[in-house]
């Protein structure tokens, strides 16, 4: 590490990794989502509630129906 860097408060740190966490959660949600899991097995492996996943995947399943009918 550099002498010039400047370190971040603890709680930062903490606030930013929990930031990313979710952003991962949502990514690997999303991803089952399209490979077939229903929401319930999503709930249930990333430990998130249902409105959460619901959230997670509202824009997806408009996506899948178009391409269904295509």
């Amino acid at each position: 590490m550099s002498k010039n860097s400047t370190l971040l408060p603890h709680d930062e740190i903490i606030d930013n990794l929990k930031e990313v966490q979710l952003l991962l959660k949502h990514s690997i949600a999303v991803q089952l989502y399209i490979a077939g899991a229903s929401q319930n097995e999503i709930v249930k492996n990333l430990h998130l509630s249902k409105t959460t996943v619901n959230k997670m995947v509202k824009g997806i399943k408009k996506d899948l129906k178009r391409e269904e009918k295509k």
